[in-house]
């Protein structure tokens, strides 16, 4: 992901990139959707990937 988008740019973007692995018989779980997305946002979200990663077995949906 880019410097510089907003992060529904970005959110959507990798939507995209989700959906067409799909549509190609590609299944991604969930889980690592997320971690995928995590690692693909720009530097600037360090702070909040380090949080969510490292505090995964606290979160839930």
């Amino acid at each position: 992901m880019h410097e510089g988008k907003l992060i529904d740019e970005n959110t959507n973007e990798f939507t995209k990139f989700v959906l067409n692995l799909e549509s190609l018989g590609i299944k991604i779980e969930d889980e690592n959707q997320a971690m995928i997305f995590l690692n693909s946002l720009p530097k600037v979200f360090d702070q909040l990937r380090d949080i969510l990663k490292y505090n995964k077995d606290f979160l839930s949906l």
